[in-house]
């Protein structure tokens, strides 16, 4: 950004609604369709009508070879149609193998639809018969309805971190599965395992509590107020699947969501409450002990920061943007890919950068994406990066061709 359009954005960034109208009208009057829609050098794969979802998960299945993806055909609304999930059967994304249809998709997230330990199985959020969501774990063509959706699985395939997607749209508009997960979350918003720190046996469908919701927003000194709505977000297992990380966070009509970012140690029970300040948006894990963090300082000041999970320290990260984004690191490279929102002429940066030390990194590969203007607010479609298992291929959600599509960059 510069001076002027830093000054304008830090003047409504606390409301959204006049946020938004600002930048549609900034950013049509420069007359964004002007250009090429892409300065990739990489070959690329393309499929309209299919997308992932988030950037905390990878599509390749562990063997790398099949890619797991959403289908949606006509209206792309949550409340208006299921998606089909299934998976390519290789990078390419020439032959699509579809596994069902579900109901229990957002536009920002899907279905999380994940592979499952070292084998093929695959798991993604449905709607059960009584009406509430749910989870089905597809497994050498099985299938087992556990009671409550997920939105991590460990490494492992063991053990899949329950979300309630009903109270997380209610929360922030757009990242549950519309009307009637909402009103299956104000049926259930009693029970306790649906919207605490909850993990679930994938094996057997057990489901243990770990946190309940409240002891966590007390231990954040978070007191029950009229209006607000508390909801857990965003949970990552660890790479070695010991530790939890999530996003504790609520919200009220007319203020900005307030967040704080949470660790919990499987093993010994504790939980740690990282020096994040009361607003983030995205992180992933680097390593067993370190998560990178955008999120704003006690100053004021928005950037990324690396975070111990163990001393719940923070420092800030040496050579990444200062514009918020989607990381994800492949640990097997190395390599930190992150994205941005769209610029002022509508172009999404994607960037690859080499990690050099604990909080420091070089870029080594950059380029851009033209994103049309209708694609904006809850219907935008960020590029969510996702690495494969190895760190050489790349797959996003694409817009640049004028459809929503999955798209593959493909690494020497």
């Amino acid at each position: 950004m510069n001076r002027l359009e830093s000054f304008v954005h830090n003047s409504v960034k606390r409301y959204p609604h006049v946020k938004d109208a600002i930048r549609t009208t900034y950013q049509a009057a420069l007359f964004p369709w002007i250009g090429r829609p892409h300065t990739c050098d990489r070959p690329l794969s393309s499929r309209p009508q299919f997308f992932f979802g988030f950037h905390d998960k990878t599509p390749w299945c562990p063997d790398n070879r099949r890619v797991l993806a959403h289908r949606s055909s006509g209206v792309h609304e949550p409340d208006r149609g299921p998606v089909e999930v299934g998976y390519f059967t290789d990078s390419r994304l020439e032959k699509f193998v579809s596994l069902g249809h579900t109901d229990a998709w957002s536009k920002q997230q899907g279905s999380q639809l994940q592979w499952c330990g070292r084998g093929g199985s695959v798991i993604y959020n449905a709607k059960s018969e009584d009406g509430s969501a749910c989870s089905v774990l597809v497994e050498d063509g099985d299938r087992s309805v556990l009671d409550y959706p997920i939105a991590a699985v460990d490494s492992e395939g063991r053990h899949g971190c329950v979300v309630e997607f009903g109270s997380f749209g209610v929360g922030m508009e757009g990242y549950g599965y519309g009307v009637w997960s909402e009103e299956a979350y104000r049926e259930r918003r009693q029970d306790s395992k649906a919207v605490g720190l909850t993990e679930l046996d994938l094996s057997s469908g057990h489901a243990t509590l770990h946190l309940e919701l409240q002891d966590v927003a007390s231990r954040i000194k978070w007191p029950p107020e009229a209006g607000w709505h508390s909801f857990i977000s965003h949970p990552q297992y660890s790479p070695n699947g010991s530790q939890i990380a999530f996003f504790l966070r609520r919200a009220k009509p007319n203020f900005r969501v307030q967040s704080r970012m949470c660790v919990y140690d499987r093993t010994s029970g504790t939980l740690t409450l990282m020096e994040s300040g009361t607003w983030l948006s995205h992180y992933c894990w680097l390593d067993e002990d370190r998560v990178l963090v955008y999120l704003e300082t006690a100053r004021g000041t928005r950037r990324f920061d690396v975070l111990s999970s163990r001393s719940g320290t923070t420092q800030p990260a040496d050579g990444l943007p200062s514009t918020d984004g989607h990381p994800q690191f492949s640990r097997r490279s190395g390599l930190l890919v992150l994205d941005s929102y769209a610029d002022r002429r509508r172009r999404q940066a994607l960037g690859v950068y080499q990690r050099t030390g604990d909080s420091s990194f070089t870029l080594v590969e950059a380029m851009r994406f033209y994103s049309p203007l209708s694609f904006r607010n809850e219907d935008r479609v960020d590029l969510h990066p996702r690495w494969d298992r190895e760190g050489r291929h790349i797959c996003i959600d694409s817009s640049f061709g004028g459809q929503r599509a999955l798209t593959v960059l493909h690494g020497s």
